[in-house]
């Protein structure tokens, strides 16, 4: 791959992290990335360092090549933040990005929303309103908006579960947690009285059809797929891969409760990697392997 002008915004994010990593990997140079993060700062990339800067800070080069917009507060920061002060610093994040698409005009911008979208009329079981859905919603509309605005080409993305590098210490997720407690033989604990369905597609493997998409100049929305499974199976296979002596611990099914179904039933993700990236999505097992052998690098870091 030619190097080209990228900008990433939400560069300190898993996302973005390993979006900067993989163009890095692809051939693009260091004087062609600029990497957005909350504060100016300092981030590795393979041996080198590249400076961050701040949406007000950041250096505008005109017509990037691509713009992935990543920058977003996870939903978890809700409790921490408060509602309202969570609400007001998306909304600053969404008008930031907005601004940034009209001022440099990129010839294609990759945005990643989320598939909450379609939950966004539920409430959570602490009774607050899913404001995060909402606000990606709206984050959606704007976006579009000044894509539009500015004859930039759109590609969304409307991600529901990611495997692979980058995960470790992202304990929110079940897939890291069970990894992690599996490769120390502690207690992985399944808390929910009712069955939990996911898909899971590989995060390197998303972005590179993401940045193949922004290349080409794609206009499209999309979920990303992956492989159906349930919970307490995905305990059992990464237990089995990993060898561990943790002991699985889940509480009895309830018949009378609805089953927690967090992923889309579209293949069109399946479609899109196969046409754009002339391989097949990465199963399961490889899926499993790969975040296992990534998260127990991270451990011997740490």
């Amino acid at each position: 791959m030619e190097s080209v002008s990228c900008v990433i915004s939400g560069a300190q994010g898993w996302l973005g992290k390993e979006a900067a990593k993989i163009l890095f990997g692809l051939g693009v140079k260091l004087h062609d990335l600029q990497l957005i993060t909350s504060k100016p700062d300092e981030m590795k990339l393979g041996d080198k360092i590249i400076k961050t800067s701040s949406f007000s800070t950041m250096h505008k080069k005109l017509s990037p090549e691509l713009y992935f917009d990543f920058a977003f507060i996870g939903k978890s920061k809700i409790g921490f933040l408060g509602k309202s002060e969570y609400i007001k610093k998306n909304h600053e994040i969404i008008k930031n990005s907005a601004n940034l698409i009209s001022e440099l005009r990129p010839k294609s911008v990759i945005l990643t929303s989320s598939g909450a979208v379609y939950h966004a009329d539920q409430v959570d079981n602490m009774g607050n309103e899913i404001v995060y859905s909402r606000l990606k919603i709206e984050q959606e509309k704007i976006i579009t908006d000044a894509c539009h605005n500015s004859g930039s080409n759109l590609t969304i993305v409307r991600v529901f579960n990611l495997s692979g590098s980058g995960i470790y210490g992202r304990r929110e997720y079940a897939l890291s947690e069970f990894i992690e407690c599996a490769l120390s033989n502690k207690t992985i604990i399944i808390a929910s009285d009712f069955r939990v369905y996911r898909r899971y597609c590989d995060i390197e493997q998303l972005i590179k059809l993401l940045i193949k998409l922004g290349l080409n100049k794609s206009n499209k929305i999309f979920d990303s797929g992956g492989v159906k499974i349930e919970l307490r199976e995905l305990a059992e296979r990464i237990k089995l891969i990993t060898d561990s002596k943790s002991e699985i611990l889940s509480k009895e099914i309830d018949i009378n409760k609805l089953d927690d179904l967090y992923f889309s039933n579209s293949t069109e993700y399946e479609s899109l990697v196969f046409h754009n990236l002339n391989e097949t999505p990465n199963n399961l097992g490889r899926q499993l392997s790969k975040t296992i052998n990534e998260i127990h690098l991270d451990q011997l870091k740490f």
